[in-house]
C-alpha cells in the first residue's frame, strides 16, 4: 500500500462509491493532463455537449473533466444533471466528475482545504474499504468452531481498533475479510498492519495458526474462486522459483509480477505488511 503524504489540518473525503479501476486511471491521467489547459468561459459554454448526441464519449471525458476543475455552482449543476442521466460507459467516468466538482463547490463555499481520497472500492464516511486474505498456517480447511471463534474475535479486534467489518467468507484454508479501516495519512500502513497482526495474534490463543503474511488491497476484490486460484498460483510459482524465504513481509507490485498468474490483472495486491516503520517516521518529519 503505498503511503499518502497529506497536509494536516485538512479535511479528507472519502470517495464511497465503487469505481472501475481503468476509469480512475484514465480520469487522473487526463485531470493531470488538461488541469493547466482549462479556459474557463469557454468550457462552461460548452457544458451542453455532454447531452449532445452528436458528441464522442471521448470528447465527453475530457469536457467532464475540465468542467469538474471549475468552480462555478452552474457548472456543478450541468455536472449534476449529466451524472443523474450519464451515458452506460460513462457511468463511473461521471461520478468522479461529479464528486470533484461537489467538493470543490463545497471547499469554495466553507473555505476550507478538502483533499477528496478515492479508492476503486471506495469507502463510508471517514473509513476506506480493503479486501484482505488470511491463510491457515497448515493449510487446512477450518472446522465450523473455528469459523465461529475467527469471525467473533476478528469482529471484536477490528471493532475495537475504530475498523469495521462488512463481511467475512471461508474458502478451502483461507478466509477473506471485506472491512473499512479509518483513514490516517500518517500512519495507515502501520494501523492496518497493527489490526491484523492483533487479530494472528488473538487466534494463536484458540490453536487457530495463520501466516503472518497476508494479501490486502483497495483496488478489487475477489471470489472464494479467484482468491483460491491466485493462492495456488503464488505457491507454484513461489515453490519453483524458491522465492519463498526471500521474500519481503510487503511486497511492492512490480515485484510479484512473475509470480501471479500470467496476462493477470492480479499484480496491484501486496502480499504481507510493512514491519519497518522507520520510513513512516521519517515521512511525517518531511510533513
Amino acid at each position: 500500500m503505498k503511503k499518502l503524504n497529506l497536509l494536516k489540518n485538512t479535511k479528507i473525503i472519502i470517495l464511497e462509491d465503487y469505481v472501475d479501476s481503468s476509469d480512475l486511471l484514465e480520469y487522473m491521467e487526463l485531470s493531470q493532463k488538461y488541469v493547466d489547459q482549462i479556459n474557463e468561459q469557454q468550457i462552461i459554454e460548452q457544458a451542453d455537449l455532454l447531452f449532445d448526441k452528436n458528441t464522442t464519449l471521448e470528447d465527453k471525458k475530457i469536457l467532464l473533466v475540465k468542467l469538474s476543475k471549475i468552480d462555478n455552482v452552474s457548472v456543478f449543476r450541468k455536472i449534476e444533471k449529466y451524472y443523474q442521466n450519464p451515458d452506460e460507459s460513462l457511468k463511473y467516468w461521471a461520478n468522479l466528475a461529479f464528486q470533484e466538482s461537489y467538493n470543490l463547490i463545497k471547499s469554495s463555499l466553507l473555505d476550507e482545504k478538502i483533499v477528496i481520497i478515492t479508492s476503486v472500492l471506495g469507502g463510508k464516511q471517514s473509513k476506506m474499504r480493503f479486501f484482505i486474505v488470511l491463510q491457515n498456517e497448515q493449510k487446512k480447511p477450518f472446522s465450523d468452531i473455528q469459523k465461529k471463534i475467527i469471525m467473533q474475535e476478528a469482529q471484536f479486534t477490528f471493532e475495537k481498533n475504530n475498523a469495521e467489518i462488512e463481511k467475512i467468507e471461508f474458502g478451502t484454508n483461507f478466509f477473506t475479510i471485506v472491512a473499512l479501516f479509518l483513514f490516517n495519512f500518517e500512519k495507515m500502513n502501520s494501523y492496518i498492519e497493527n489490526i491484523l497482526n492483533e487479530t494472528i495474534d488473538e487466534l494463536k490463543n484458540f490453536n487457530i495458526n495463520l501466516l503472518s503474511k497476508y494479501l490486502l488491497t483497495n483496488t478489487k476484490i475477489l471470489s472464494l474462486e479467484q482468491t483460491n486460484k491466485l493462492l495456488e498460483e503464488f505457491e507454484e510459482q513461489s515453490k519453483s522459483k524458491k522465492v519463498e524465504n526471500e521474500l519481503s513481509s510487503y511486497i511492492p507490485s512490480k515485484q510479484i509480477e512473475d509470480i501471479l498468474p500470467q496476462n493477470s490483472d492480479d499484480d496491484d495486491f501486496f502480499y504481507g505488511a510493512d514491519n519497518n516503520d522507520d520510513d513512516d517516521d521519517n515521512d511525517d518529519d518531511d510533513d
